[in-house]
């Protein structure tokens, strides 16, 4: 073997010893650390101390941004049918006004709670319905 080979293969293995005892100093440290938490206390501060690590909550928050944004776009649509919906409705006596007002209400609560979380399946059973009813309304209109 040349010398420039050994001097690699010495450095990748000294590399590789190095990697592996601080791997069993970290494991030294956790061990000793579980050791000297024996009250509730100090569990309770582990604890506090593990809780302000929360990548969960941030992993959440991006998976619920994605998987909300078709759900945002489709709400954004049913706002703009129940807007136009109760313009046309104004004058007319036929149509409750104050329940499509109501209706328009819940579907931008469901926009700001989009968010924040994902909605649930009630909730999705509910805006489907205001969406049906909506879409019959504007087909009603269109008729006229």
């Amino acid at each position: 073997m040349d010398e420039k080979y050994q001097q690699r293969v010495s450095k990748e293995l000294k590399r590789l010893a190095d990697g592996m005892l601080h791997t069993v100093d970290r494991a030294d440290e956790i061990r000793g650390w579980t050791e000297r938490v024996t009250n509730s206390k100090d569990l309770e501060s582990l604890y506090n101390v593990i809780q302000g690590f929360d990548i969960a909550e941030e992993a959440d928050k991006i998976s619920n941004k994605i998987s909300n944004k078709g759900v945002k776009d489709k709400i954004e649509k049913l706002i703009s049918l129940i807007k136009t919906n109760l313009k046309i409705c104004k004058g007319l006596n036929n149509f409750d006004t104050k329940e499509y007002t109501e209706d328009v209400n819940y579907v931008i609560g469901m926009d700001s709670v989009v968010d924040t979380r994902t909605i649930t399946k009630d909730e999705k059973i509910h805006m489907n319905i205001i969406n049906k009813k909506h879409l019959t309304i504007q087909r009603i209109l269109d008729s006229k």
